[in-house]
């Protein structure tokens, strides 16, 4: 296992600083998901820290020694790639223990960690097969086979998944982290796929522009988004977020409707995000958001709503029973639970914290 720092992390291509100053600590075993839109820095982020990058400004270390100026090959981390990487005219066997070979392990002690590693990943029957015999997932197994039984003291992985369809996806997410807790290895994880990245991760770095927007677990990020492009980018359906104006404790929404809420910042204009789940329909009487629905995504015991506020054309996802019918054109009322409100400034993006 390792501990892997980042200090004041930078990156330029010809002038353009393509990584911002990123820092983080990751202590022996942690798993690291590295999360964010297409073009935002965090493969680069990932090959920087396996020496396939240089790096413009700051350090990495990897167990207290510093590997900026290190061959991949000396950094003693394994990386599994999006397009698996396998040699075709290979066996499962010889691909799997080709980097021993390289490194001239006796042969018998390559034998035995194949024999493990193919034990732990379920290819035992597929040793004997070429790539080109193995679906989808098999080879996503084999490259990460080939990785494991070198025994690196970190495991980097770079969409490994994305081509995948979506129920081998999930099969392999479970595998992984499964694998990981049997392992204990630390393992930095890259993907575009938020449900990946929230199933995952002990932390997550969420990226935007070469920027790492936060970094907190799963769970504060949902909760508690640092900004607004972390709180539209995590969670599905997205959050909603409105250029509110808020007066005397009231904000004033899309439409000109005034909504009362506990706790809200200072007079001025902000951003308010309200997630689907925190919208909850309620009485006319009380003071509420007016709602006409457009449309109804209707999955068993849940359903989503897709309406606009009265009198604007400001878009609002809801999450809605499953039990009740619901239906285009319906004039719903709907408030946000206590508790549940995210407000960002404007200007920067930055959260603003609110009172309880």
């Amino acid at each position: 296992m390792a501990r892997i720092v980042l200090r004041d992390l930078c990156k330029s291509y010809a002038g353009q600083q393509v990584i911002h100053g990123i820092s983080m600590d990751i202590p022996n075993g942690e798993f690291v998901v590295i999360v964010g839109p297409s073009g935002c820095g965090k493969s680069t982020l990932l090959r920087m820290v396996a020496g396939l990058e240089s790096i413009t400004a700051g350090t990495i270390e990897i167990n207290d020694k510093v590997v900026n100026d290190l061959e991949p090959r000396q950094r003693d981390i394994a990386m599994v790639f999006q397009n698996y990487a396998l040699y075709p005219h290979m066996s499962v066997r010889e691909n799997m223990a080709y980097g021993l070979k390289i490194a001239k392990m006796p042969k018998d002690e390559i034998e035995k960690s194949v024999a493990r590693v193919a034990a732990m990943l379920e290819l035992e029957p597929y040793l004997d097969r070429k790539p080109r015999a193995l679906s989808g997932g098999q080879r996503q197994r084999v490259a990460m086979g080939r990785a494991l039984v070198r025994e690196p003291s970190a495991f980097l992985l770079d969409e490994p998944l994305s081509n995948l369809d979506a129920k081998l996806r999930v099969q392999m997410r479970l595998q992984i982290k499964d694998l990981h807790l049997r392992t204990g290895q630390t393992t930095l994880y890259v993907t575009h796929d938020q449900v990946e990245a929230m199933t995952l991760a002990d932390r997550l770095i969420v990226m935007n522009k070469g920027v790492a927007e936060q970094i907190a677990t799963p769970h504060e990020v949902y909760m508690h988004p640092a900004s607004e492009f972390v709180a539209g980018f995590i969670g599905s359906p997205a959050m909603n977020i409105f250029t509110v104006r808020i007066e005397d404790g009231a904000a004033v929404l899309p439409g000109g409707h005034r909504l009362p809420l506990a706790g809200l910042p200072a007079n001025g204009d902000y951003r308010l995000g309200l997630r689907p789940e925190d919208l909850e329909v309620v009485d006319a009487a009380t003071p509420a958001i007016p709602v006409m629905l457009r449309s109804v995504e209707w999955l068993g015991a849940d359903a989503f709503g897709y309406g606009v506020i009265e009198g604007s054309e400001t878009l609002v996802t809801l999450r809605l029973s499953g039990n009740t019918a619901f239906a285009r054109g319906d004039r719903l009322h709907v408030a946000p639970q206590a508790g549940r409100l995210h407000v960002f400034a404007p200007e920067t993006g930055k959260r603003v914290e609110v009172r309880a």
